[in-house]
């Protein structure tokens, strides 16, 4: 099974940050990559928004060099090398 990547957004209703789990390493690399929205969501408002711009920058830079958060890791960089994934350079 694919672990979730982790990283926060705010909530634009509570403006607190939320940890989101939705998506797999590789799913958010096609996201970021295909320019596909990535939605957050709030627990506690119960509210879901598309990340906003700088956050996804964040988002890019953070899986592009890092990884971090992500228990997948080996599947992000074996995603990247299957489909030469070029993420946007920040």
């Amino acid at each position: 099974m694919l672990e979730p990547c982790n990283f926060p957004a705010m909530c634009p209703k509570c403006k607190d940050v939320r940890y989101q789990s939705r998506y797999t390493c590789r799913s958010l690399v096609i996201r970021l990559t295909d320019g596909r929205v990535i939605e957050a969501h709030c627990v506690i408002c119960n509210t879901s928004w598309p990340i906003s711009p700088q956050e996804r920058t964040d988002l890019i830079t953070r899986v592009q060099w890092s990884a971090t958060g992500c228990a997948d890791s080996s599947a992000l960089l074996a995603a990247w090398d299957a489909e030469r994934v070029q993420l946007p350079t920040v």
